[in-house]
């Protein structure tokens, strides 16, 4: 699989870490990314990575893909804390996608292999964390929430562990039925 890097400045550790996903993708193991882990699995499956065209923080909902093979709701919020986004790699099944980011994750390899731009992981304290790091420097805000927003329903953090325990689930039983 040829690899296409359009990271800006890929960190020094980068080489280290991409060596070792791909020895992941190779060794028939089950591999799970989220957010910059599923950037990093997308590049070594052959995809693009490269700056959205509007940074996306917070919640947004995502629209399930026709041909979604992930078991969740046609529609659900989820959230989000990124400005690259990534092409869908060959041979990849796509979750959906949300206004700003039609390519909201992937499963490859008859779902042993996932990625995920969305945070389905995320708790409140998890998120209290990030604003720290503001994604992206100054522009566009179109679908930039501050933290007010964020944080104006706090059980919108409780609603994501069922998404996340529905793609674990199924992650883990198609990585066991091989």
């Amino acid at each position: 699989m040829g690899q296409k890097l359009c990271l800006t400045s890929p960190p020094a550790w980068y080489k280290a870490e991409d060596k070792l996903i791909q020895r992941l993708v190779d060794s028939q193991k089950p591999l799970l990314g989220i957010g910059l882990g599923a950037h990093y699995i997308a590049l070594v499956l052959g995809a693009i990575s490269a700056p959205g065209t509007y940074p996306e923080t917070g919640w947004h909902k995502i629209t399930l893909a026709d041909d979604s093979p992930f078991d969740l709701p046609e529609h659900f919020d989820a959230f989000m804390w990124h400005r690259q986004v990534f092409s869908l790699p060959d041979y990849a099944l796509p979750l959906g996608g949300s206004p700003a980011a039609p390519l909201q994750g992937f499963a490859w390899d008859a779902g042993r292999v996932v990625g995920l731009l969305c945070h389905l992981e995320v708790t409140q304290s998890s998120a209290a964390s990030l604003m720290e790091y503001p994604p992206t420097p100054p522009g566009r805000n179109d679908y930039m929430q501050d933290d007010e927003e964020i944080f104006a329903t706090p059980k919108r953090f409780t609603h994501l562990a069922p998404l996340l325990d529905r793609v674990l689930t199924q992650w883990l039983r198609s990585t066991s039925a091989a």
